[in-house]
């Protein structure tokens, strides 16, 4: 749950051991939902190494003020 203005990340930080080196991200799915009245953008994305800048944004970005209070699935 995020509130107005929040972030949150998760995965993996590659490394030369990881198994997702020379694979690719074939489905991505999000699923959210919303309590009480949040706004903003909703990006998903992954970031380069350890540089955080963004390397893959997935889809168009979501106004938050969109969301209902019923699960949402986002592929």
């Amino acid at each position: 749950m995020l509130n107005t203005g929040g972030s949150h990340r998760a995965g993996e930080i590659m490394t030369s051991a990881s198994t997702l080196i020379g694979n690719s991200i074939k489905k991505l799915t999000v699923i959210l939902k919303k309590t009480g009245n949040p706004t903003g953008t909703i990006t998903v994305l992954v970031r380069k190494g350890t540089g955080d800048s963004p390397s893959i944004i997935f889809g168009d970005p979501i106004d938050a003020a969109t969301l209902t209070t019923t699960d949402q699935t986002l592929h």
